[in-house]
């Protein structure tokens, strides 16, 4: 697991350093100066050298906020052993609570499920059983023309909906939105990668967190009861998040990096396959590639 850590954090300076404009301005020049092909092992070689000095001498302050979490995200992972895992295994964990989904109308399931292939982060493992939604179109395009905006993206903006009664324990809403969606890069100047949030405690074991909300929209604060439906805010774009969607996991401990993620039992919806049929299913698992419709009634 030591290995893991340190591959994990070595992976991610090298793709820090050749997603930087400064590395692909130099292989722009590269390329314009039409130099052999022989050349180019060598020009890569210095084109690198030259980014890592950049990137430690003149700006070691860039991206501080993201650095520091992937290591408290490590840091958790080293917490618990394969044994500990191992309890919240869906096959055999035995479930407290049930949760309605997190909205109202039809999501789709674009990550997230309960065994490895469909998970949406093994490794990371408060994030092993989270998920991520979207609205999508018949042609499951979860966005209209022009989709470089965030206000293009179907689900932006859309309610996000208390999964279940309980306390809210940690709010924050002062991250922007993202104004560049569908680019495949993300906020590196967002202080949390789950951009605005909230996190409601059910009980003494188990907290759900809702991420990426819209900057502004959250209308819940820390200390207030509420109940399973209830508008928590809008999904948005802010945090480590490429385009509009919903982040979410439901954790046995109040701390988002410390934690280990739960198995979610939904209650009440519909799962529509491709060909638009519907299954209905009273309490279960949703999976990856399924769109989910929540029958559960809000109450007002």
């Amino acid at each position: 697991m030591q290995m893991f850590a340190v591959v994990v954090k070595l992976a991610y300076l090298v793709w820090d350093i050749v997603t930087s404009k400064t590395f692909i301005q130099l292989a722009g020049v590269f390329v314009s100066a039409q130099l052999p092909v022989d050349y180019l092992p060598w020009g890569l070689c210095i084109a690198l050298v030259w980014i890592v000095l950049i990137y430690f001498l003149m700006s070691p302050g860039r991206k501080p906020h993201i650095r520091r979490q992937v290591n408290l995200q490590l840091d958790g992972n080293l917490a618990y052993s394969d044994e500990d895992s191992a309890k919240f295994f869906s096959g055999t964990y035995v479930h407290n609570n049930s949760y309605r989904l997190p909205f109202d109308g039809q999501w789709l399931v674009v990550n997230g499920g309960v065994t490895k292939s469909e998970s949406h982060s093994w490794d990371i493992k408060s994030q092993r059983y989270a998920y991520d939604f979207v609205i999508v179109d018949k042609q499951r395009r979860s966005w209209s023309s022009p989709w470089r905006r965030c206000e293009s993206y179907l689900c932006f903006d859309e309610p996000i909906l208390a999964a279940r009664d309980g306390t809210v324990v940690e709010v924050i809403d002062n991250c922007r939105d993202y104004p560049y969606p569908g680019s495949w890069k993300t906020d590196w100047r967002a202080p949390d990668i789950r951009g605005n949030y909230v996190v409601i405690q059910h009980g003494d074991d188990e907290w759900s967190v809702y991420g990426h909300l819209k900057s502004g929209s959250v209308c819940v604060s820390e200390g207030q009861r509420i109940n399973s439906g209830d508008e928590l805010g809008r999904c948005g774009n802010s945090g480590s998040s490429t385009e509009p969607h919903l982040h979410f996991q439901v954790q046995n401990q109040q701390d988002f990096f410390a934690a280990h993620g739960i198995p979610i039992m939904f209650n009440s919806f519909d799962e529509i396959a491709t060909d638009s049929a519907v299954r209905t299913i009273d309490q279960g698992y949703v999976v990856k590639g399924k769109r989910v419709r929540s029958l559960v009634q809000r109450q007002h």
